[in-house]
């Protein structure tokens, strides 16, 4: 019997012939070229050149993540995932790193560039309304260098004509609002806080009934004003430029305000009177001249007030019956008659 089986083959032509050389299907290669590449030369016993490595500057080159983990059943090399080297050095890799954020940030100028030239004042728009969740989502897309659709855009215009027609709007109302708030003379009452303050107080403030003033910081936007804030403090507007600028809540007690506004220590002494408890400090009026007056003596002279009555006049004029002013609550009835008692007493 002469040969292999697959010497046999290599007479049939065309069998797994390639350039005159027969290869048996991966499993034995015949002829000169050993390897099976069939290049003609043999690369057994040929050493192939080892790529230049750098060791991980995180790791140390142990491949190994160093610091504490909680939680974290991995323990690998983030920066290198856990080779331990890279094949660049860590100067050419801050340049390639650098290579790739300015080619990303020249994407995104692009296409922001692109935008503004094709949809004029559009982006800045959506940018104003981007609490329009529809409209943040797109903006977020052309600050990352994402195209939009031509349908989107449309969308988009659409949204923001809706919200500045609405903007529009409700300035023209604020507006309006402004013109139409009465002038009034509050020189009285901001010149008893600028006393108030001057005399060291902090933060001055006078309650009246169903509301409180106070003055505005000296270091905020509104200097100058007096705020209106209902009794649990509730902003209910503000005092400005001899304006009282109300909001919707204090629909029911403008009027009152404007009172306050024109004859503060009137109002001042009638809530101390109906109450029992100082306008200014807050605290229960104890003394029968207090009382009477409706006012203490130190705040009075906080506020820069004089009070009109003599001390030997109240005292004789105190209350002794009780006789509830209109309006009283149950609680408010109970300091009234405290306090009637007290300066009986006294």
């Amino acid at each position: 019997m002469s040969g292999s089986f697959i010497d046999d083959l290599r007479d049939i032509p065309g069998f797994n012939s390639l350039d005159g050389k027969t290869k048996d299907r991966g499993m034995r290669v015949t002829g000169e070229d050993a390897d099976g590449d069939f290049d003609g030369e043999s690369d057994l016993g040929k050493k192939t050149k080892e790529r230049e490595t750098f060791p991980c500057e995180t790791c140390g080159g142990t491949g190994m993540y160093r610091h504490p983990r909680i939680h974290q059943p991995k323990a690998h090399c983030f920066a290198c995932k856990g080779k331990g080297y890279f094949y660049k050095s860590f100067k050419d890799r801050q340049a390639s790193k650098a290579k790739r954020v300015a080619r990303k940030e020249k994407v995104i100028a692009d296409t922001v560039a692109d935008f503004e030239q094709l949809n004029p004042g559009l982006l800045a728009d959506m940018r104003k309304h981007s609490w329009n969740t529809f409209l943040a989502d797109l903006v977020s897309r052309i600050d990352a260098g994402k195209p939009i659709s031509d349908k989107a855009i449309e969308a988009a215009q659409r949204s923001v004509d809706r919200a500045n027609a609405r903007d529009e709007e409700r300035a023209a109302a604020k507006r309006a609002a402004i013109e139409n708030a009465p002038t009034i003379n509050t020189d009285a009452l901001k010149a008893a806080f600028d006393k108030a303050s001057a005399t060291g107080l902090k933060t001055p403030k006078l309650r009246y009934d169903g509301f409180q003033v106070s003055r505005a910081p000296d270091t905020g936007k509104n200097a100058g004003a007096l705020y209106v804030k209902s009794a649990n403090g509730d902003y209910l507007g503000k005092i400005a430029n001899g304006k009282y600028h109300a909001t919707h809540e204090a629909a029911g007690i403008v009027n009152d305000v404007i009172e306050a506004m024109q004859n503060p220590l009137e109002l001042a002494i009638a809530y101390g009177r109906r109450t029992g408890n100082c306008s200014c400090c807050g605290r229960n009026l104890t003394d029968k001249v207090s009382v009477h007056n409706g006012i203490g003596p130190i705040c009075a002279e906080n506020f820069g007030w004089v009070l009109t009555m003599p001390q030997e006049e109240a005292v004789e004029v105190t209350p002794t019956k009780y006789e509830y002013p209109a309006g009283m609550t149950a609680d408010e009835k109970r300091k009234f008659r405290a306090a009637a008692r007290r300066s009986k007493s006294s």
